[in-house]
């Protein structure tokens, strides 16, 4: 394992770029590679300030150029939003012994505690860490809420290789103003291509986040667009979050 460590004043910390076990291994000649990496981040509490060090470990993608089986080096490189910023860099050499291993985590950023990209999505449901609790980490996506004629999206494209059969994974949490029994007056829905996935609506409110998951089998070989898409109607608000998503 490469750790990677610094101390900061800021306990906001990325470990760039992290889809976990993604493309392992390359196919020969496909150029710059993508290896996981275990890292190991701390952040600290400012001298005398009376709080607690607190630690986390996750996983990360680091680069290095190959285009077969071999031993090649990388850099890995970890920095905080603390002003000035506070950033460590490691290199180290990383071993390739298998074939292409393309099926796996294609989801980047799942986690969003990597900025925005490469999410596209609507005003302000990218970058709120008040209001609502993450499933984990300290981002999340948060869509709708305004108790208003609103709609709200959240998008990726990921491409599916062929002979693929992946599942798409995440964790939603629904909280509403709404107190019927009976009609779906806010409401949810994935698509992949414009195909619907999976819909949900105010009457699936429930306290935590519930683990969800949807079939990507049928797109396998494609590029697909993966969008939430979040619809509230003029009375009493919902709110949608989703967190740590990712294929499987």
């Amino acid at each position: 394992m490469t750790k990677l460590g610094f101390t900061s004043t800021c306990r906001d910390y990325c470990f760039r770029t992290a889809p976990r076990s993604r493309r392992q291994t390359p196919a020969a000649g496909s150029g710059a590679d993508q290896v996981a990496l275990d890292a190991d981040l701390t952040t600290r509490s400012p001298s005398g300030s009376g709080g607690k060090d607190s630690g986390a470990s996750g996983d990360g993608v680091v680069t290095g150029v190959s285009g077969q089986a071999g031993t090649f080096p990388a850099t890995a490189d970890v920095r905080d939003s603390a002003s000035p910023q506070n950033t460590a860099s490691t290199t180290f050499t990383y071993t390739i012994t298998g074939g292409p291993n393309p099926c796996g985590d294609l989801v980047e950023n799942g986690e969003f505690e990597c900025g925005t990209n490469p999410w596209t999505w609507s005003s302000f449901v990218l970058g709120n860490t008040r209001g609502q609790t993450p499933h984990a980490g300290n981002q999340y996506a948060w869509l709708n809420g305004y108790g208003e004629l609103h709609t709200d999206t959240l998008s990726q494209r990921v491409t599916i290789p062929a002979g693929c059969r992946l599942k798409l994974n995440y964790y939603l949490h629904i909280d509403s103003a709404e107190t019927t029994a009976t009609f779906q007056n806010d409401k949810l829905t994935l698509t992949a291509n414009g195909t619907t996935l999976a819909t949900f609506s105010n009457l699936n409110k429930a306290p935590g986040y519930t683990p969800r998951t949807a079939d990507l089998s049928a797109h396998a070989g494609q590029t697909v667009t993966l969008t939430w898409t979040g619809t509230e109607n003029s009375s009493l608000r919902t709110n949608v979050v989703i967190d740590d998503v990712s294929t499987s």
